[in-house]
C-alpha cells in the first residue's frame, strides 16, 4: 500500500512539472550557464538576441534539439563560454 501511494505521488508531481510556466522555450536548454566574471548585462541582451535569430529561422520548431544547438552555437560565436 505505501508502495502504491508514493508511486501514484511520484507520478502526479511528474505529471504537474510539465505545467510548470518556467517550462517554455526560453526554460530549460535556453538558459545556459555561464561563468561567473560574465557579464550579465550584456549577456542577457545577446541571448535575447539569439533566441530571437533562432525563433525567426526555426518557428514553431524552437523546443527542438537542432534550435537549441543553434542557440547555444549563437552564444558561442559571440565569444560566451557556456557551462551547461
Amino acid at each position: 500500500m505505501k508502495k502504491s501511494f508514493a508511486l501514484l505521488l511520484m507520478l502526479n508531481l511528474q505529471a504537474c512539472s510539465g505545467l510548470n510556466p518556467l517550462n517554455n522555450a526560453m526554460g530549460g536548454d535556453f538558459l545556459p550557464l555561464t561563468p561567473a566574471n560574465t557579464n550579465q548585462e550584456t549577456f542577457q541582451r545577446d541571448r535575447a538576441n539569439c533566441f530571437k535569430q533562432v525563433e525567426n529561422e526555426v518557428g514553431k520548431h524552437i523546443n527542438e534539439n537542432f534550435a537549441i544547438i543553434k542557440f547555444r552555437d549563437c552564444l558561442i560565436q559571440k565569444g560566451y563560454l557556456l557551462l551547461s
